[in-house]
């Protein structure tokens, strides 16, 4: 696994912190940030530096750059696996939605005989944790394990917002598949 961890400033400046990988090679990247940093030329500003990634968007109550905690820029880690794959879905919980339903959705579309771990960031403001890991790892395959989080709101909570691909939303719910036999988990 190669990782490259960068940070976008509020002024559209890039921080370069740790590792070697090369922004356009990223297959996934997770971009951390308080919810106002979500502005529409900062997403344009990611999807050109990583042109050929998934990007998973988290709203934050401050987070981690390198050894700091950061909360004005977005910051960004991207991966790009040599051995492994991935495959991310997403869904949005609506006040109708019934969020066991949705996990066992989600964990349906992420089925693999390969299948490893399953890193989900979910809304914070409008799920139940306990119940969000309960739910996926009842449906989850023996052996296969979960980890991820919740989405804050800066000191504010009122609305957390996570977003596959597209601007997060209030509702999101994110879920990564990690596959291959040589793949190794630790938390």
């Amino acid at each position: 696994m190669q990782l490259h961890q960068s940070a976008l400033t509020p002024s559209g400046l890039w921080r370069e912190l740790a590792g070697d990988l090369a922004p356009a090679s990223a297959s996934i990247v997770l971009v951390f940030g308080l919810r106002a940093a979500f502005t529409p030329a900062a997403l344009d500003t990611l999807r050109t530096r990583f042109p050929a990634a998934r990007l998973v968007f988290v709203s934050t109550a401050g987070h981690f750059a390198d050894t700091f905690i950061e909360d004005a820029d977005l910051v960004c880690t991207a991966f790009s696996f040599a051995s492994a794959t991935t495959r991310c879905v997403s869904g949005t919980l609506a006040p109708d939605t019934d969020l066991p339903s949705l996990c066992r959705q989600l964990t349906r579309q992420l089925e693999s005989p390969d299948l490893r771990h399953v890193l989900v960031f979910s809304d914070g403001s409008l799920v139940n944790g306990t119940v969000l890991s309960e739910a996926f790892n009842s449906a989850l395959p023996a052996g296969v394990t979960l980890s991820g989080g919740l989405a804050g709101d800066g000191t504010d909570f009122v609305r957390t917002l996570v977003g596959l691909d597209t601007a997060p939303t209030p509702g999101g719910v994110v879920a990564i598949g990690l596959y291959g036999a040589s793949l190794r988990i630790g938390f």
